[in-house]
């Protein structure tokens, strides 16, 4: 999903109890009412969660750009740790 974001879109992120932790992600970088429990979550709310990304698409636009520079900061101090053990070595 985060690939996806990556490109610009809003999305919904539709999951399962079988997931990875990886789909909480959305709450950790700012998008956490797109993250819906599939198997609790009716069908009605995810239309209206869609609705609402469509009904002000610029919005939902720059949430997810923000929260893709968000993703992006992470990453960057993630490499500069790594560069800087990389560096000791």
């Amino acid at each position: 999903m985060i690939i996806v974001l990556a490109n610009g879109p809003p999305i919904i992120h539709p999951y399962s109890e079988f997931y990875s932790l990886k789909c909480r992600m959305f709450k950790d970088i700012g998008l956490g009412e797109w993250l819906l429990e599939m198997d609790e979550t009716p069908a009605s709310k995810m239309a209206e969660t869609l609705f609402t990304i469509d009904a002000d698409y610029p919005a939902a636009q720059a949430k997810v750009k923000k929260a893709m520079a968000y993703v992006n900061e992470c990453f960057g101090r993630s490499m500069q740790q790594v560069k800087s053990i990389l560096a000791e070595a």
